[in-house]
């Protein structure tokens, strides 16, 4: 079982909340990552859903509740915290959950038009 849907949103809106410039995270990463998960080996599956538990569950001490029912201004602390903590695997966490999100996120292309990228070339020489 992969990681919990809720903490994935969370994170995928966090990163990328919902605006006029492009979808929402929570609107492209859990589906992106479902098929990532479904090409994992188990282990490396079990692994991936531990260090979100622990990213979810370490919310509690500091702000009273989970990562995933914090408001979106909670959880940009929060993840500021895990980003510039003097703890490294703290730190490796957070970097590993980023860019988890950004290659889900970029990977799909309803959010190219939100950074200006117009699609692969090879693309656009196939379809002209």
């Amino acid at each position: 079982m992969g990681p919990s849907a809720a903490v994935v949103a969370a994170l995928a809106d966090t990163f990328f909340p919902p605006g006029p410039d492009g979808p929402a995270g929570s609107d492209v990463v859990p589906a992106r990552l479902d098929d990532l998960l479904a090409s994992l080996d188990p282990a490396d599956v079990e692994e991936l859903s531990m260090a979100v538990t622990l990213f979810e569950m370490g919310a509690v001490p500091l702000h009273g509740r989970r990562f995933s029912r914090l408001s979106a201004a909670n959880r940009e602390i929060y993840l500021g915290g895990w980003m510039r903590s003097r703890i490294p695997i703290r730190r490796e966490v957070f970097r590993q959950l980023h860019h988890l999100m950004k290659n889900l996120y970029y990977a799909d292309p309803a959010s190219w038009s939100a950074i200006g990228y117009g699609g692969p070339p090879i693309d656009a020489e196939r379809a002209s």
